[in-house]
């Protein structure tokens, strides 16, 4: 005879209780875990001269429960700038609001510190962590490496991620709670007033663009080694609109950034508290972001930790709150 099976819809759930028991069902960004269910026949060989075999062939069914982890210890692949937390007593969101959209600029010193950009009511001071790999071979110039990690998050490498070793800061595609890290060389804070961000983060700022739009480059961004060669390697995020509830967003996470939270990022050496992240907004009147903008500007709407982490590690540290990665639960 001929043997089914039956392949139910996916069901998306907003909790593991939820996913686990016969509670509702979620849908969009709110949706955390997912419960797949197989039904299919399977063959009787040893038990068909039984009446209840005499079709040689019985039913199963399994089910599979797959979502977020606990919180990250460990993340891979996210971005490497640090924020200082505005509260560090808050374990849940470091005193930032959710559905708030803030002005990243980058960490300078002296009077005149530029103004948020246009929507946002704060300002949050960030660094660039140090990335730059000096064995790198493939687009190798410390432009292009900030350009693509502003593009897509931390460099895979073949290095083994080595949080002890400071040697290994270029190398390394991971960033560890509580562990040192330092800022990018040559990302040191400039002066509030020279209105020129340092040229790392020009290059970071430029990937960050090509999430809204990678099929021309902008002038700010012309001088960066091998950009034409980069930015046909990248593809935009299919929803590029201003959002003001994050709940609404319907693209696939390009515009998401996961960031380090820290206490001072005027600290010489800095240690990740946790990690949150952020929605990418455009600019008001160009639907993209500035990427020449002389302090590193750019706007994004805080919105927690609910977008899994590519990879990482939830062991080592004991955290309550923040991204986790997708797992396998039942």
């Amino acid at each position: 005879g001929f043997l089914t099976s039956e392949f139910q819809d996916p069901q998306f759930y907003e909790t593991m209780e939820a996913a686990l028991g016969a509670g509702a069902e979620a849908g969009g960004p709110t949706a955390r875990y997912a419960r797949v269910r197989i039904r299919a026949e399977a063959p009787v060989i040893f038990f068909g001269f039984l009446p209840t075999g005499q079709e040689r062939k019985t039913a199963i069914e399994v089910a599979a429960v797959a979502g977020v982890s606990a919180p990250l210890c460990t993340a891979c692949g996210i971005e490497p700038i640090a924020i200082a937390a505005a509260d560090t007593s808050d374990s849940i969101d470091f005193g930032f609001v959710r559905g708030t959209r803030y002005t990243f600029g980058y960490q300078c010193t002296g009077g005149g510190v530029p103004s948020n950009l246009a929507g946002a009511s704060g300002r949050i001071p960030y660094v660039l962590l140090n990335r730059y790999n000096e064995e790198a071979t493939l687009y190798a110039d410390e432009s292009s490496q900030a350009l693509r990690i502003g593009a897509q998050g931390m460099l895979p490498t073949s290095t083994p991620d080595n949080p002890a070793s400071t040697d290994t800061y270029g190398r390394r595609a991971c960033m560890t709670v509580n562990t040192a890290e330092s800022i990018w060389a040559s990302a040191a804070a400039p002066a509030c007033n020279s209105n020129r961000a340092p040229p790392a983060v020009a290059a970071f700022t430029c990937g960050l663009a090509f999430r809204f739009d990678s099929s021309s480059v902008p002038s700010a961004c012309a001088s960066i080694a091998d950009v034409e060669a980069i930015a046909a390697l990248y593809t935009a995020d299919p929803d590029i609109t201003d959002i003001e509830d994050y709940t609404a967003y319907t693209g696939n996470g390009r515009r998401i950034i996961t960031v380090a939270v820290v206490e001072n990022v005027a600290a010489e050496t800095l240690q990740p508290l946790g990690f949150r992240q952020f929605l990418l907004e455009p600019n008001a009147d160009t639907g993209t972001l500035s990427p020449g903008d002389g302090n590193g500007r750019f706007n994004a709407l805080y919105i927690g930790y609910p977008m899994p982490v590519r990879q990482g590690r939830f062991d080592g540290c004991s955290l309550t709150a923040g991204p986790g990665k997708v797992v396998l639960h039942q």
